[in-house]
């Protein structure tokens, strides 16, 4: 049926919008420029004032009108490019649409023509030809726009969907003096009916304000200090106190005037300028003038705050995840309220919400929960959150650090000062280790150890070239007794803030198992102190500390067991280390001496980051090895028993990817990986078959190989090898390997990385094959929803399994209790070497 989306997200009946129709030409012809025989294409542009103020771009092609919303409409000036994002077509009778759409419907909101004419194609391509491509010239005869623009479609991804550009083409016809403010222009008559919404609203809560306890009229401030709190360890019991959820990102001060907004950080700087979509949006707050508290966060798939995603999102200006939280009201409508206790504020602040007409998504409330402390924060742990705030509900707002106000954190993190880096090693670029600290009473530097973990590649790039505008020759440290003078160490001035996450602290005052976490642009250097609570954290140890309960698992000491590592299935750190322990006997000779790729997650379900050097923090289960001093493979992860396995477990890692080769011959792999990665369209039936295919060509070539799950929707094929030959070698020979398999079964199999070319077929990767490249190891957990395990199969047993992720957590034990023996026997003892 033509028109299909188009009619499916609309009734028309009710909204009046055009349908398809027969003769569509004869209906569309009531705009001017369509006159009865012209076969000129349709050109218009529509005014849509729905939730957001956008316009429409429709062009007639094959008897209906491709379209693209302009959602700050278009511009006559070349060097102003404008996003148009395509959307479904609409039938030729939509140019000469004009009416209001009715609320309830897809596109409330009123509908007029701006602009309307005709459209030519420029260039040798059809005008069919050139959509498809997504690069159309066009010349548009309108009444507003003439002369020639582009239409170009962006690179297609999750983040930009279907978006396109639309922009001038500088053929001289443009004026940059009459560029088109179409967002200011078209606002004003919805703005004045906000004004007046929110005046009437406004005038109600000055009457209502009065009630509050101890309210007084007082000019509004031009800055405010935020009300800090105090770190313990304990969330306090009874009903005088209410608990809030502590998010991990920006405080944020929001001072609104009638014709000013200001958000000021910790530090009273403005960031306005910086989230003018947030400025926009507390616009239309039913507030004349007041003061609000918040913090400013980015949620991840699960709604949890993460500072890295934050932090992220600041540096790309991508805001569509980031969100506002208030939860205090100091100051409002001329009135001061400070002095009114916390519960009432938080009343008061929950109305302004509810009175709010147009509510956004970006600016929310923050709720509380009254008494249950404890309750409240085994829960924010139990989901892997940061923590809670516990606040007195009668209490005043003081502009200072308050005992009124209590945090307490589900793991240590803290703030710590840069002093320094250490040089790269291995593969990995431009610093090594960070070098933090800590300001004392005495206002000392005071050196708290080395982070070398939780950096992406971006983020050291980024890092290291703010690091070199502050080199020195000798160290800020006011103690250089604890650092390791071995290490080559490039001081700086102590410029940087940066948060961490971390087990626990040492008797020397040194942090254990450090994970960085992102910079804070928000704290300042010398208020960055050691936190301590009531019960003096500094002191405590491994053995006492109460939140480090540990329980031996497979020989050594887990902590923190009921930390969440798959939300969707409540499987546990706990339960993840009880797997490991069952199945070590078989999965240990598959990566024992051999260097790994780890993928953890101090966090559990939170963030996840690979790891493959070796760090002095690791315990002596696990081990390192070299492949030559100067080589990009130094220093790499190794364990060598069941105790290094599980000591990587109990460093929260989910993943175990190991090399093709072991310590003894680390340049002759004694292993083969063929990774079956299946492309759109193709069923595990397909991918089973295809499994069998490339079976029967390793036979024809004396090779014997065996088979398991990927933990995903593919398959791996793994050849015992005698580490005879080079990595070279291996790579020639499996890139070979799947270029005759793709040439045999060409419905089946494809040797071309690109997606493009996967569709319907699976992807031979053979690139597994080479010096440093991993493949996740059998009986190995995938970092994935709902825990899925890379399982070894026998080829019987693989024609009745149900999918590549079949097998989990959560489900393994039956197979577990099954396993008698090795499913891949004779692999360890196969002798076969490359055929000629």
């Amino acid at each position: 049926m033509p028109l299909k989306k188009y009619h499916q997200k609309r009734d028309i009946k009710v909204t009046k919008e055009p349908g398809y129709q027969k003769k569509p030409r004869a209906v569309a012809k009531k705009s001017k420029k369509i006159k009865e025989g012209k076969k000129d294409p349709i050109y218009v542009i529509q005014k849509h004032a729905a939730r957001h103020l956008h316009y429409d771009l429709r062009l007639e092609m094959n008897r209906a009108l491709k379209s693209w919303a302009l959602p700050k409409g278009p511009s006559r000036d070349p060097s102003v490019k404008r996003l148009a994002v395509h959307v479904e077509d609409h039938p030729l009778g939509y140019a000469s649409f004009s009416g209001t759409i009715p609320k309830g419907h897809y596109g409330a909101g009123k509908v007029e023509i701006w602009d309307e004419g005709t459209w030519g194609n420029v260039g040798s391509l059809t005008k069919r030809q050139a959509y498809l491509k997504g690069d159309m010239t066009i010349h548009i005869q309108g009444k507003k726009l003439k002369g020639i623009f582009k239409l170009i479609r962006m690179k297609s991804n999750e983040k930009n969907g279907d978006n396109w550009l639309f922009f001038k083409v500088d053929d001289k016809t443009h004026t940059k003096a009459k560029v088109i403010k179409l967002e200011r222009r078209a606002t004003q008559s919805t703005l004045k009916k906000k004004e007046k919404n929110n005046r009437e609203t406004t005038a109600k809560f000055a009457l209502e304000i009065r009630r509050l306890a101890n309210v007084r009229k007082r000019p509004q401030p031009k800055t405010y200090n935020p009300e800090l709190g105090k770190r313990i360890l304990k969330p306090p019991e009874g009903d005088e106190w209410l608990h809030e959820i502590k998010f991990d990102g920006y405080r944020m001060i929001g001072i609104l005037k009638p014709n000013q907004i200001d958000l000021l950080t910790r530090h009273g700087h403005n960031w306005a300028k910086h989230f003018p979509f947030l400025v926009k949006q507390l616009r239309t707050l039913p507030l004349k003038n007041a003061i609000v508290d918040g913090e400013l966060v980015a949620l991840d798939k699960r709604g949890v705050s993460r500072f890295q995603m934050l932090q992220n999102a600041i540096d790309s200006k991508d805001t569509h995840n980031l969100r506002y939280f208030l939860f205090d009201i100091p100051y409002c409508n001329g009135f001061e309220l400070n002095n009114t206790p916390l519960i009432q504020r938080k009343e008061w602040l929950k109305k302004v919400f509810q009175n709010w007409h147009e509510p956004h998504p970006n600016i929310l409330y923050a709720d509380h929960i009254i008494g249950e402390g404890k309750a409240v924060f085994d829960q924010a742990c139990h989901f892997a959150l940061e923590g809670i705030l516990s606040k007195k509900i009668d209490s005043p707002y003081k502009q200072k650090r308050s005992h009124d106000w209590l945090k307490i954190k589900c793991q240590n993190r803290q703030e710590f000062v840069i002093g320094g880096f250490t040089k790269p090693k291995g593969s990995r670029r431009y610093f090594g280790s960070l070098l933090v600290g800590v300001y004392n009473d005495q206002n000392q530097f005071i050196f708290c150890g080395h982070v070398g973990t939780g950096f992406r590649e971006e983020s050291l790039e980024k890092l290291y070239s703010s690091l070199k505008k502050w080199v020195r020759k000798k160290p800020y440290f006011h103690d250089v007794s604890l650092i390791d003078k071995q290490k080559e160490t490039t001081w700086v001035l102590p410029k940087l803030v940066c948060e961490l996450e971390f087990l626990e602290w040492t008797n020397e005052g040194i942090l254990r198992h450090p994970v960085f976490l992102g910079l804070r642009k928000d704290k300042e250097t010398r208020e960055v102190i050691r936190e301590t609570s009531k019960k003096n954290m500094t002191k405590v140890t491994r053995s006492k500390a109460k939140l480090e309960k540990s329980e031996n698992i497979g020989g050594v000491e887990i902590t923190h067991g009921d930390r969440i590592f798959y939300p969707t299935k409540n499987i546990t750190k706990r339960e993840l280390a009880i797997y490991y322990d069952k199945v070590s006997s078989f999965m240990l000779p598959h990566i024992q001496n051999r260097p790994l790729l780890v993928l953890r997650c101090p966090s559990g379900s939170g963030k996840a980051f690979y790891q493959k050097h070796y760090n002095q923090a690791f315990p002596s289960p696990i081990s390192s090895i070299s492949l030559g001093r100067n080589s990009d493979h130094a220093n790499l992860l190794m364990v060598k028993d069941k105790k290094g396995l599980m000591s990587l477990i109990q460093f929260d890692t989910i993943e175990i990817h190991p090399w093709g080769s072991n310590s003894k011959a680390l340049e002759k792999p004694d292993r083969i990986v063929l990774d079956l990665d299946p492309g759109e369209q193709v069923s595990w039936q397909k991918v089973r078959r295809g499994a069998l295919y490339l079976r029967d060509l390793l036979k024809k070539v004396g090779l014997k190989s065996y088979v398991k799950t990927t933990g995903g929707k593919g398959l791996h094929l793994v050849i015992p090898i005698q580490p005879k030959h080079s990595w070279s070698d291996i790579k020639t020979f499996t890139h070979s390997l799947a270029s005759v398999a793709s040439q045999k079964y060409p419905d089946y199999f494809t040797d071309v990385i690109s997606k493009s070319k996967r569709k319907g077929k699976i992807f031979v990767d053979y690139l597994r094959n080479s010096m440093g490249s991993t493949a996740v190891a059998a009986f190995s957990v995938r970092a994935r929803e709902n825990g899925p395990i890379s399982v070894p199969l026998s080829w019987e047993e693989l024609m009745k399994t149900r999918s590549g992720d079949q097998y989990t957590v959560s489900n393994i034990e039956a197979r577990i209790s099954k396993l008698k023996k090795d499913p891949w026997p004779g692999f360890f003892s196969c002798r076969q070497t490359l055929p000629r």
